[in-house]
């Protein structure tokens, strides 16, 4: 299988030591806000479980977090415009590629609150089911999280595209866990391959995305419960920030489009993340 070259991230503007921007919300802001509710009814009342509670408490730290690097990146952005020309095209291209990636994070959170939501109240997801390109979304997200880690993220696959009838954002946001978790536990220094294949030999043709990290494996005490809401490998708990519903989310959309998705893990040697969807509902 041929691995496409490794994606390397461009250098990106800090956002440390920066000064304050204020802005104005008028009339105009109107349409967009009832656009948006109307995009997101509002949640079940089942949110008001314990699961939700705690959920909503991890979601405000990394909201801030994200909300922290769109606001400074934006402050030096505008600071640097404000001096003239001459402009460094590629340092501003890389700003915007940071504000892109912390709006897309603080968006994910949103859908997987709501996700969780009906979930947890028993209700499907409502899944849009179209043709997807499954090679162009792995593409764009491994593209998308080299921009922001120094750790190289290799593309493996012979085919030049693999469509099949599924929630193309649910299935970016199945992609972007998967990636993310293996750049959070994955070790400095050593490559993250995601490999995308087909496979024709049951009854019916499948993808087969695997995201195989070289970090430090899940113990096995706790592999039973990787998919669990809120749970935390113990070798995880105050070393990575995370809300700890990902993989429940990712699972919950995986088995809704008809799929399975399953971990394989050794302490000290890495994770190996398995996808397997079917091309048709």
């Amino acid at each position: 299988m041929a691995s496409q070259p490794p994606v390397t991230p461009p250098s990106v503007p800090s956002a440390a030591n920066s000064g304050p921007v204020t802005g104005e919300r008028g009339p105009a802001d109107a349409p967009l806000r009832e656009e948006a509710l109307a995009q997101h009814p509002a949640p079940p009342a089942a949110v008001t479980s314990p699961w939700m509670h705690t959920f909503i408490a991890a979601a405000a730290h990394d909201l801030k977090n994200e909300m922290a690097v769109v606001r400074g990146t934006s402050q030096l952005l505008e600071r640097r415009m404000r001096r003239g020309p001459p402009l460094d095209v590629d340092w501003f291209l890389s700003g915007l590629a940071l504000i892109a990636c912390s709006t897309t994070k603080m968006h994910t959170l949103v859908e997987e609150f709501f996700d969780l939501s009906r979930v947890e109240s028993g209700q499907p997801l409502q899944l849009n089911r179209q043709p997807t390109d499954l090679i162009a979304l792995a593409r764009a997200c491994v593209e998308a999280h080299a921009r922001t880690t120094p750790q190289v993220l290799v593309l493996a696959t012979t085919l030049d595209s693999l469509v099949g009838d599924w929630d193309a954002a649910r299935l970016e946001r199945v992609l972007a866990n998967l990636v993310s978790n293996a750049i959070k536990y994955g070790a400095a220094g050593r490559a993250i391959r995601v490999v995308v294949e087909a496979d024709a030999s049951g009854r019916r043709e499948v993808a087969v995305v695997s995201v195989q990290d070289q970090g430090a494996g899940i113990l096995e005490q706790d592999l039973p419960h990787v998919f669990e809401p809120f749970y935390r490998g113990s070798n995880a708990v105050g070393q990575v920030e995370g809300t700890g519903i990902g993989l429940f989310g990712a699972r919950a959309i995986v088995e809704q489009l008809g799929g399975t998705l399953e971990l394989h893990s050794t302490e000290a040697v890495g994770t190996t993340a398995t996808l397997r969807l079917p091309l048709t509902a």
